[in-house]
């Protein structure tokens, strides 16, 4: 198929409004690509790896997993979770652990790459506790 190339701009406004309509998965994919281009752009000099590295450092809980979370954390804490509710509920746990699982290993392997202590990559990359 041709392509032809059409240059207009848009404002920042307008691209959050376009990419508001996005379907979740869709969301998702283009936060992992904004991600990728932040951490080139922060350090440009950084290697293929370290890029992915910090791409799954900065990697969030998506917000549907999240949200679901709270929904059943608050009806635990209020004991009113049925039988599949806790089943739901330990299914997203073990998803967000595997989320921060995958977060601590890159952490890790950034700070033997980068031959520093993990302490001090965090303080270096401004990460706070959640």
């Amino acid at each position: 198929m041709a392509s032809v190339e059409i240059k207009t701009t848009v404002t920042f406004q307008d691209l959050l409004k376009g990419v508001e309509k996005l379907e979740l998965n869709e969301l998702e994919e283009f936060l992992q690509k904004v991600l990728k281009l932040r951490a080139r752009k922060v350090a440009p000099s950084l290697s293929e790896k370290e890029t992915v590295l910090l791409t799954n450092i900065n990697r969030e809980i998506p917000p549907h997993l999240s949200k679901r979370f709270k929904e059943l954390d608050k009806k635990r804490q209020d004991e009113a979770l049925s039988k599949e509710e806790q089943e739901e509920l330990t299914t997203v746990l073990e998803q967000i652990e595997g989320i921060n699982v995958e977060r601590i290993q890159a952490l890790a392997e950034l700070a033997h790459i980068r031959q520093c202590t993990l302490r001090e990559l965090v303080q270096q990359l401004g990460i706070q506790p959640t």
